[in-house]
């Protein structure tokens, strides 16, 4: 087995969660590659140490905010929603670009032939 392959397959094997032709692959991977044995005892303590954590509690309100903060549109979201408003109606782009063109052509031409 490769070195991609067997780092994929890491979590699932510390979670006893392969085949066991899979787990025999890996296991005699991590015998021969001292890289991928290390990744797999980095992330078998890894695991160990944050198991041991004791159990935090968010702030009061903590999830409310953050469900506020995700609808909670940025000018350039709205900007986006405004301008491309023509895909939603199902107006290809191209038409609507042109719409605008002629328009902004009518607004200029309307502008100079009054202070012309």
């Amino acid at each position: 087995m490769e070195c991609t392959e067997t780092r994929t397959y890491l979590s699932d094997y510390i979670d006893n969660d392969l085949e066991t032709r899979i787990t025999l692959l890996i296991d005699e991977h991590l015998e021969e590659c001292s890289e991928c044995a290390m990744e797999y005892g980095f992330m078998k303590n890894l695991i160990l140490e944050l198991g041991s954590m004791e159990e935090l509690e968010a702030p009061t309100g903590f999830a409310q905010k953050v469900h506020e903060r995700l609808k909670t549109r940025t000018l350039f979201d709205k900007l986006k929603n405004m301008l491309f408003i023509s895909e939603k109606i199902g107006i290809p782009l191209e038409v609507s670009g042109l719409a605008v063109t002629v328009l902004l052509v009518l607004v200029l031409f309307g502008v100079f032939s009054k202070t012309g």
